[in-house]
């Protein structure tokens, strides 16, 4: 499944109903995706793969559109 979708706050996305690892493209803008202690920068055309064993995933941009897609 592939779905766009725009961050303008900062938010929690919950993988644990997912069974597979979850993909983020960056398409427009920048953001900042937490987990833990680590720290990712996405800017337009940037990949991150997430693995199914993350389960909750923090995303903060003041504006930015992601790509995300699973199985």
């Amino acid at each position: 499944m592939t779905n766009p979708f725009i961050i303008n706050k900062r938010i929690i996305l919950s993988h644990s109903k997912l069974d597979s690892f979850v993909v983020y493209i960056c398409i427009e803008g920048n953001a900042i995706i937490y987990q833990n202690n680590d720290m990712i920068e996405l800017s337009l055309g940037d990949t991150v793969l997430v693995p199914a064993n993350i389960k909750n995933v923090h995303i903060y941009s003041d504006s930015a559109k992601l790509l995300q897609t699973y199985i």
